[in-house]
């Protein structure tokens, strides 16, 4: 997620490529929080708000990523 990757830049201020050269496994957030196509996007707000963060993954019923929902596009939508 963004939120993974800013976490890696911020372990290694100043030195982008230390902080980009390792395995992002080390980094990266193993059971990120989801949603479904069919969940409503009210509760992938606050889903969102409840956990502060801004990109929330959408999953089918196998967890294999089928999109993404950006607190932009919902705020955009007037739903925030």
């Amino acid at each position: 997620t963004d939120g993974d990757l800013r976490r890696i830049i911020e372990k290694s201020p100043g030195d982008m490529a230390l902080a980009m050269n390792g395995p992002i496994a080390r980094s990266m957030t193993r059971n990120p929080k989801t949603t479904t196509a069919d969940a409503l996007a009210a509760s992938a707000l606050k889903l969102m708000e409840d956990n502060g963060i801004s990109v929330l993954p959408v999953v089918d019923a196998n967890g294999r990523l089928v999109g993404i929902v950006h607190l932009h596009d919902l705020i955009r939508s007037g739903l925030a």
